[in-house]
């Protein structure tokens, strides 16, 4: 979680939550440039709150953040961090509530449409999200086009929908080829419709921007193994072995093994 702050307003929030145990989806607190008397207090309120959100104190994350609303109560940015709180500690309504009134107070921002989309679909209400994450993607003033587009994609995945997740993990790669989540679940699909070739050239993609994963590492094996290369599958075995011997991955390749 990174917060990052200037003099005069709250800067862009940006966090990484859980989807679904083979992707991440990615949210964004969008900048506003509405400025409140009390808009400094507020911008340093977040990020102690947020700071201790990432610590697992609930308690003085409530505080800081309520605080930095009642300093700044329009600022959109702040109602998205509230609700991620809320999110995290379990309260599912006041989440929605939060994430709701973000998109009230910046009705024509990318941002909080992406946050609010993310979350529906963690709460597995697809098609909803679906509308809420296009809405941030096909916005031509909102930045991390990309983002929402990845976002879309893994969404689907999660709802079972290959074709569309095929389709918007692609517009998202094309858009930007570092996001590296959609060249991973792009190299899956194709591995797993057996078009070797196109799953290799986007595990390439994935690891130009990000480092080795328990996923990455056993599509690796996987890959070099019907290549028939044996040393290639064995090098990554050990990497998977070595760095993420608790993972699902890793027993995955115990089994295949027939360990």
């Amino acid at each position: 979680m990174i917060v990052r702050l200037t003099s005069l307003v709250l800067m862009s929030v940006v966090f990484v939550v859980s989807l679904v145990a083979c992707a991440n989806q990615q949210a964004d607190l969008e900048t506003t440039t509405q400025v409140a008397p009390n808009s400094q207090a507020a911008t340093y309120n977040v990020q102690l709150g947020l700071g201790y959100l990432r610590q697992g104190d609930m308690q003085r994350a409530k505080q800081k953040l309520l605080t930095a609303a009642q300093q700044d109560p329009r600022n959109p940015a702040i109602q998205g961090s509230l609700a991620y709180y809320y999110e995290s500690a379990g309260d599912v309504q006041q989440a929605a509530q939060h994430y709701q009134q973000a998109i009230a107070l910046a009705p024509q921002a990318g941002g909080p449409q992406n946050n609010y989309g993310a979350f529906l679909c963690r709460q597995k209400q697809y098609q909803q999200a679906e509308i809420h994450l296009l809405k941030a993607a096909q916005n031509p003033h909102y930045v991390k086009t990309a983002q929402a587009y990845e976002n879309a994609g893994l969404c689907a995945l999660s709802a079972g929908d290959k074709t569309k997740a095929k389709q918007y993990l692609q517009i998202a790669l094309r858009r930007d080829s570092r996001r590296s989540a959609a060249a991973l679940q792009l190299a899956k699909l194709a591995f797993n419709a057996n078009d070797y070739k196109q799953a290799r050239a986007y595990l390439a993609d994935y690891n130009r921007f990000a480092t080795e994963s328990a996923q990455s590492l056993w599509l690796a094996i996987r890959l070099a193994r019907q290549q028939g290369d044996q040393a290639a599958a064995q090098k990554f075995a050990v990497a998977l072995k070595t760095q993420f011997k608790d993972s699902q991955e890793y027993r995955e390749l115990q089994q295949s093994q027939g360990a």
